[in-house]
């Protein structure tokens, strides 16, 4: 039976984020970005559109990110399909939507995502697309749980 596979540049338009990914500096702030925009947007009418979205984007994380890491555990700089995976999972969890929570869930997500602590960074030797994606996942958890420690101890 045959392989399906798409081409390269397809992995590089999803990986980037549309082009995203491209964008300096800090493309994988840029990746959070969007899909903080995205969940303002959606949030408050289409939520189960932004849920799917979520789905989409840890599918096409792990199956772009092997195509564009073959052989290798490479993280290149303009995939950030995983930063809006992270970012995505980080705002579907924090505990209220106001504007302070979801500025809170994305600077939380980005110091998590940036310095990696608690084992988020050996989640990066996972091999291909899971080595890429795990660490955001990971760091958007944890930047959620901060958030509802922050919201525990205001209210």
């Amino acid at each position: 039976m045959p392989k399906f596979r798409l081409s390269p540049s397809f992995h590089r338009f999803a990986g980037s984020l549309a082009g995203i990914g491209y964008l300096k500096p800090a493309p994988g702030t840029w990746g959070s970005l969007a899909a903080t925009g995205a969940f303002l947007v959606l949030q408050s009418s289409f939520i189960w559109f932004f849920l799917s979205l979520l789905i989409l984007s840890l599918i096409l994380s792990v199956w772009s990110g092997n195509e564009v890491t073959i052989g290798g555990h490479q993280d290149p700089s303009w995939f950030v399909l995983d930063e809006w995976a992270g970012q995505s999972i980080t705002l579907l969890l924090i505990p209220v939507v106001t504007w302070w929570s979801v500025l809170l869930a994305f600077l939380l997500f980005r110091v998590f995502d940036i310095l990696k602590p608690a084992g988020i960074n050996r989640l990066q030797d996972l091999p291909g697309g899971w080595g890429i994606l795990m660490d955001d996942v990971l760091a958007g958890i944890y930047a959620a749980g901060v958030c509802w420690l922050v919201w525990g101890l205001m209210g």
